[in-house]
């Protein structure tokens, strides 16, 4: 559920190794994932060089505005997954034609989820 794949941030990904590659011959192999509409790189240690962490702050700023599923354009939106199995609110980052809201279904448990919903709208939704 936390994974960064995606056809938008894949090429972010693919220069951020690349260039890690030379700041840091030999690091780790990256773990990268998406958490609330972010790419983070979990196995980063914290003593690492200025050069390390340019790299890793430039791949995170360009995929915050880049859209996790496409290369075009996006910014953090409350979105729904896992309709399959009722489905609960998450925060990633895309674009108008990836970004996606299921209608409001009167079911149980709904209620709990729209204030879910609406509460990380309020935190987490960039608007502009």
């Amino acid at each position: 559920m936390f994974s960064a794949d995606g056809a938008g941030w894949a090429p972010i990904i693919r220069r951020a190794e690349r260039e890690l590659d030379e700041v840091w011959p030999g690091h780790p192999q990256p773990y990268w994932e998406e958490k609330f509409g972010d790419l983070c790189w979990k196995s980063c240690p914290l003593d690492q060089g200025r050069e390390v962490w340019a790299v890793i702050n430039r791949a995170t700023r360009e995929a915050s505005s880049t859209c996790q599923t496409c290369p075009s354009p996006g910014r953090k939106r409350v979105v729904w997954v896992g309709m399959d199995w009722g489905g609960m609110p998450w925060v990633k980052t895309c674009c108008d034609t990836c970004y996606y809201l299921p209608p409001v279904r009167a079911r149980s448990g709904w209620e709990y989820q729209r204030r879910e919903y609406l509460q990380l709208v309020e935190l987490y939704e960039d608007r502009s």
